[in-house]
C-alpha cells in the first residue's frame, strides 16, 4: 500500500481541521455504506497527517505531541468504526485484530502526550469494543490485558482533564464577571484596567482548554475574548498625532515626546 501523503501546499493545521470535519461527517452519515466510505477516508487522512507531523519542524515538540495524540485518537475511532461496520456488513471475523492494534498504538501515544478529551473519548470507545471482544474470541487474555491498560490510562488522564477544565471554566467565568464589573466604573482608566484583566482571564481559559482539547469551551472562550476586543476597539478614541512631527501621541500628553512641540495647539487626529 503506498504511503499516504498530504496534498500539495497543505500543512498540519489544515489537515487536522480536515480530520475533525471528516470525523464529524463519518459519525453523522445516514447510510451504512456512506459511514463505511467516510471511515475509510478518515483513516487515510489521519495517516497522512501523522506522516506530516513526523517531519514537522516548525511546531514545538509539545504542539506536535498534542496534534499526534488528537490524530491518533481520530484514527483509532475511525478504524474501530470501520471494523465494526465490516463485521456487521460482511461478517468479518478478524475485526478484533484491528481493534487491538489501534488500541495498542493509542496507548503508546497517550503515554507520551498530555491527557486530552479526544484521547479519552477514543480510549472509552476502545474499552467498550475490547470488553465486547472478550466474549467473542477464544483466547481473550491479551484483549483483557489491553482493556485493563485502557482503563488505567483513562483513570490517569481523567484527573488531569477535570483539573484543566475546572481551571479553564473558572477563568472563563472570571472574565465574564470582570466585564460586568467594568460597566459601572466611572473613569476610563478603571474600566480599562478591569477589561484588561477580563481579556487576560479569557486568554488563560483558552490556554487551559487547548491543553486538553476541549473544543466547545475553547470556542466559547475565544468568542467572548474576540467580542470583548471588538467592543474595545470600537469604543477606543481615534489615534492622535503630533501636528509638528506626525508622531503618535497619547491622551493626556501636553508635549510631544518625539519633538517637544506643545500638543494642545498642534495635536491632530
Amino acid at each position: 500500500m503506498p504511503q499516504p501523503t498530504a496534498a500539495p501546499g497543505s500543512d498540519a493545521t489544515a489537515l487536522l481541521r480536515e480530520v475533525v470535519t471528516r470525523d464529524r461527517a463519518a459519525a453523522e452519515a445516514a447510510s451504512v455504506e456512506q459511514q463505511r466510505q467516510n471511515a475509510r477516508e478518515l483513516v487515510e487522512r489521519c495517516r497522512a497527517l501523522l506522516a506530516v507531523l513526523a517531519r514537522d519542524s516548525r511546531a514545538t515538540p509539545m504542539a506536535v505531541a498534542a496534534r499526534r495524540a488528537m490524530t491518533r485518537a481520530a484514527l483509532a475511532r475511525a478504524a474501530l468504526r470501520l471494523a465494526l461496520i465490516e463485521r456487521a456488513v460482511s461478517g468479518k471475523t478478524d475485526w478484533t485484530a484491528e481493534v487491538c492494534a489501534q488500541a495498542d498504538s493509542l496507548l503508546a501515544e497517550a503515554a507520551i502526550a498530555a491527557p486530552c478529551h479526544p484521547v479519552q473519548l477514543a480510549l472509552n470507545d476502545m474499552a467498550r469494543a475490547l470488553a465486547a471482544a472478550t466474549v467473542t474470541v477464544d483466547d481473550a487474555g491479551p484483549i483483557r490485558d489491553l482493556l485493563q491498560r485502557c482503563m488505567e490510562r483513562i483513570d490517569a488522564g481523567l484527573a488531569v482533564i477535570v483539573a484543566e477544565d475546572r481551571f479553564g471554566v473558572d477563568a472563563l467565568n472570571s472574565g465574564t464577571l470582570l466585564e460586568h464589573l467594568a460597566q459601572p466604573l466611572h473613569t476610563p482608566r478603571e474600566r480599562d484596567a478591569c477589561l484588561d484583566r477580563a481579556a487576560t482571564a479569557y486568554r488563560e481559559a483558552i490556554t487551559h482548554f487547548i491543553r486538553v482539547g476541549n473544543v466547545p469551551l475553547r470556542t466559547r472562550a475565544e468568542d467572548k475574548g474576540g467580542a470583548l476586543a471588538a467592543r474595545r476597539a470600537r469604543a477606543a478614541p481615534p489615534p492622535r498625532f503630533c501636528g509638528a512631527c506626525g508622531k503618535p501621541v497619547q491622551p493626556g500628553w501636553k508635549f510631544c515626546k518625539a519633538c517637544g512641540a506643545p500638543l494642545r495647539a498642534s495635536a491632530a487626529h
